[in-house]
């Protein structure tokens, strides 16, 4: 049986589901368990959210904000562990590159998880330099020319 996948703007009912996805791929890189459930309790939902579905279930979101100059902010971009591997995640970068763009943007900028660098750099994304992100680490942040 092949899986029917939908991707469409979040609904204010997938807020929980969004957060459950976010914590099952942060905790996935092995993080603290309760750490990474407060952080994912505090994640604001907002931006142009997209979900990824498949069968029904959200699997996937990413949110796009605004930025400056010319520059949108990937704010969030997450996959649920068992669909990782499968282009959901690129999907979505293309979506919101292709939204970006249509508000005149000529980059996405994103905060990078170390463990996801390669993912993004498959992507065509490059380190432009460093923000303090989650738990007062370090992180790389990327962008991609669009």
């Amino acid at each position: 049986m092949r899986a029917h996948v939908v991707t469409r703007p979040a609904d204010p009912k997938d807020a929980r589901r969004l957060r459950e996805v976010a914590a099952a791929a942060k905790g996935y890189w092995g993080y603290d368990e309760e750490l990474v459930r407060t952080w994912a309790a505090g994640i604001e939902l907002e931006g142009e959210i997209e979900v990824v579905e498949e069968d029904g279930t959200v699997v996937g979101w990413s949110a796009l904000l605004p930025g400056q100059d010319g520059v949108y902010v990937l704010e969030d971009l997450w996959v649920a562990p068992p669909w990782m591997g499968r282009g959901l995640g690129a999907e979505l970068i293309r979506r919101a590159a292709a939204r970006a763009r249509e508000h005149g943007a000529t980059a996405l900028e994103l905060g990078a998880d170390p463990n996801a660098v390669g993912f993004y750099e498959r992507m065509d994304a490059a380190t432009v330099g460093t923000a303090t992100g989650s738990w007062g680490r370090e992180l790389p942040v990327m962008e991609i020319t669009l």
